[in-house]
């Protein structure tokens, strides 16, 4: 059995570390390199240019090699790349390794504004691939290097074929398709089973595997209102092929009617991801609030309201005077220019996690709140990610005496702050190494194609 997936973004990751900790530790390969996969995974193209292999530390948004004359500006969110007012290229952090302004790829411009070419770095920041852009600004090929700037492959996406430079001979793959394929079948042999997540080329290389199998989708997008189902999806129940099992991880698609009709066709199930919850002790009556903006609802009402509370307030830039203003109260802290070691403190001492801010979610602050097993509270106005929030503690930013009359009861209730914890896992759909175990193993019954 092979994990087989098409990027490494973050339902991925949660698939993949739900896997794990149910004692499946299977082999893993993920079609999109993007430069900064684990230890554990391999994609193709990393393969083969034997990314791996050197070791080396990530670039530094400020060590980026630029012209004479030109400068780098950026901050904890963005950088980019100026010839005095013009801006010449866009440097783009990699999002696991949020505010460390670590370089994932720079997007050079054009005299118009619009990107020309686009240089990839990888963890051990170098370079590991180009992507050049035609006229219209749209993706034309990618040529993939190893550690020397030697040329290895290249994609075309006009054309839809790769050519491979390996051991001094040249393969042509008509399509992406092809090119993993062989990569499998080359590198595995025998491929009893696929476990994998996207009916794009995940989905096309178990289509054309030309050997018996029994392979599961794992179905983590969500449906549009009308629950129509994708058009791949029924292809691949029209098949009756090697795929024997969808499993959604929305539980709300998986209970719909026509989706439960499925179940005629092809065996369906439903499993929520087993997150890393860290139960953290000695937790203390914290409120914690991450912000990049003085834009937080009732803030100043909710303080004063509920002086047992402690609140803590942190920011990656500097603080408005606005801002500031709130440590006027004795029941709060400010972190304006917070370091990232003290926002992972500050978020697992904090039995409260008030979502509150306008603008953007900082550093995936909810997912983060969830994984420290703090209680999640919101305005519908502001909140950001619902995955995470309970309705119950959702409420309307024009009653916010609601919001702290529940602040007081979590606070004062501990009873009532466990029960709303409990129900929090169980909306986001939290499910345990015995789920995925005993789902995978009735899986493994049944005729293979």
């Amino acid at each position: 059995m092979i994990n087989l997936f098409d990027t490494y973004e973050q339902r991925t990751r949660d698939l993949h570390y739900s896997l794990k900790q149910a004692g499946y530790d299977l082999p893993t390969i993920v079609i999109n390199d993007e430069g900064f996969l684990p230890e554990d995974v391999i994609s193709p193209f990393g393969y083969y240019t034997k990314m791996a292999q050197r070791q080396g530390e990530p670039l530094y948004f400020d060590q980026l090699e630029v012209p004479d004359f030109w400068e780098i500006r950026g901050d904890a969110t963005q950088a980019a790349v100026y010839d005095e007012s013009y801006k010449r290229a866009n440097i783009i952090y990699e999002d696991t390794k949020q505010n460390q302004r670590i370089v994932q790829r720079v997007e050079w411009l054009g005299l118009d504004g619009g990107v020309r070419s686009v240089d990839h770095y990888n963890q051990s920041g170098w370079r590991y691939a180009q992507t050049n852009y035609n006229a219209n600004h749209q993706p034309v090929m990618t040529s993939y290097y190893d550690a020397d700037d030697h040329e290895v492959i290249v994609e075309n996406y006009v054309t839809s074929n790769i050519i491979l430079n390996r051991e001094d001979k040249i393969y042509f793959f008509k399509s992406r398709i092809d090119f993993v394929t062989e990569f499998l079948t080359h590198e595995f042999g025998t491929i009893d089973g696929l476990i994998y997540n996207s009916l794009a080329t995940p989905f096309l290389v178990s289509y054309q595997l030309d050997q018996p199998g029994r392979d599961i989708l794992f179905w983590q997008e969500t449906l549009p209102e009308s629950g129509e189902i994708p058009g791949n999806m029924t292809t691949l129940i029209a098949q009756n092929g090697r795929t024997k099992n969808i499993v959604f991880q929305n539980k709300t698609d998986f209970e719909r009617d026509n989706i439960q009709q499925l179940q005629q066709q092809i065996a369906i199930d439903y499993i929520g991801y087993n997150y890393p919850i860290v139960k953290h002790r000695n937790k203390k009556n914290e409120a914690f609030i991450l912000t990049n903006t003085d834009q937080i609802a009732h803030v100043a009402e909710i303080v004063a309201a509920t002086p047992n509370v402690h609140f803590n307030v942190a920011a990656f830039t500097e603080m408005s005077t606005k801002l500031m203003s709130l440590g006027d109260y004795k029941n709060v802290s400010l972190y304006p220019n917070v370091t990232f070691q003290r926002v992972e403190k500050l978020f697992k001492q904090s039995v409260l996690y008030l979502d509150i801010n306008g603008s953007n979610e900082v550093m995936s602050a909810i997912r983060q709140a969830y994984l420290d097993n703090a209680v999640i509270m919101a305005f519908e106005q502001t909140k950001h990610n619902p995955h995470f929030t309970l309705d119950a503690l959702t409420f309307d930013e024009a009653q916010p005496e609601q919001l702290i009359d529940t602040l007081h009861r979590l606070c004062d209730e501990p009873e009532y702050l466990a029960d709303m914890l409990n129900a929090q896992h169980a909306a986001a759909g939290q499910s345990s190494p015995a789920d995925y175990r005993a789902l995978l193993a009735h899986m493994a019954t049944g005729p293979v194609a």
